[in-house]
């Protein structure tokens, strides 16, 4: 097996409708069905098994009514369209959710009985979760804070975040959080390096904390050590470390607070790997990455990029 310099197809299946990498596998949904490759050990892959990998596309079980999936380290979660989550993988920290810390689960399992979970996001060894009311939970390995539980404390089961009921975005890094609540972007955990975005670095945050006072923001990604964020009028904003242009600002300075990132096009709300990005034009559908490019990541066969580059075809 090898890195790829550019994109290259899955199969010559088409109707995908969603898609998610962890650390060394890969899920999606086509047609209500779910399929995973790559690392299995922990059981990522969700077939049952713990092979050492995966290397071809596998059906999960035999439902036909998944609608989401979220990957991030070694686990994932998805979504049913009855409302349903399931989650699958390593779960040392309790990144489950499924009141059990049980090194690894290697099938799909209900997070509680609860069928009103809307959105979903999967950080390295944590999760956090929108229901219909628009409150917000998360779960898993809180030292840092990233439970924004206003603790550093772990939880095998989701807790609600706060009392408020007005998110509408949640997206997770390694070991930061950040959402979007009434419009305001607000971000908790490691901010060791400024990738809460509040302008004051520190060790960690552990409530949500408002990043300005602006309330136009839609959306929000994290990545390991740093974070985008998109506002309604599509324009996109990213701090955090500058390692390998990771930040999209073309400078090489850490931003501990939101800076515009200039690009040709306006951008939807980005998907972070470990050291890079991609995004998609609002105008046109194309395809855009920055960040690291050791392993081919960006898709163009250059090295890395330190602003959005569009990416062939």
């Amino acid at each position: 097996l090898e890195a790829r310099a550019a994109p290259t197809r899955v199969g010559n299946n088409t109707g995908w409708t969603a898609v998610s990498a962890g650390e060394s596998h890969t899920c999606g949904v086509r047609g209500g069905s779910l399929y995973c490759w790559g690392e299995n050990q922990q059981g990522q892959v969700g077939i049952g098994t713990f092979d050492n990998r995966q290397p071809a596309v596998q059906q999960v079980g035999t439902a036909t009514d998944w609608a989401t999936v979220s990957c991030g380290g070694l686990s994932c979660c998805a979504q049913k369209t009855t409302g349903g989550l399931w989650c699958w993988g390593y779960n040392l920290e309790g990144q489950l959710g499924i009141n059990s810390t049980a090194t690894r689960v290697g099938v799909p399992t209900q997070v509680g009985t609860a069928t009103d979970w809307t959105q979903v996001s999967m950080g390295n060894e944590h999760a956090c979760a929108r229901r219909t009311d628009n409150s917000l939970w998360c779960w898993g390995y809180g030292l840092h804070g990233q439970l924004g539980r206003g603790s550093q404390s772990d939880s095998n089961v989701p807790v609600r975040i706060g009392t408020g009921a007005t998110w509408s975005n949640v997206g997770l890094g390694y070991l930061t959080s950040a959402g979007v609540e009434a419009g305001a972007l607000r971000a908790w955990g490691f901010n060791f390096y400024g990738q809460t975005g509040t302008g004051s670095p520190a060790t960690y945050v552990t409530t949500p904390t408002g990043i300005g006072v602006d309330t136009d923001w839609a959306g929000v990604a994290m990545g390991v050590n740093a974070g985008c964020a998109t506002r309604t009028s599509n324009a996109l904003w990213c701090w955090g470390i500058s390692r390998r242009g990771l930040q999209a600002s073309g400078t090489t300075a850490t931003l501990t607070a939101p800076a515009l990132v200039t690009t040709p096009m306006p951008l939807r709300t980005p998907d972070f790997g470990f050291d890079h990005a991609c995004s998609i034009s609002v105008s046109n559908g194309r395809l855009v990455c920055w960040g690291e490019n050791s392993d081919g990541q960006l898709g163009d066969g250059t090295g890395f990029e330190a602003v959005p580059l569009q990416v062939a075809p």
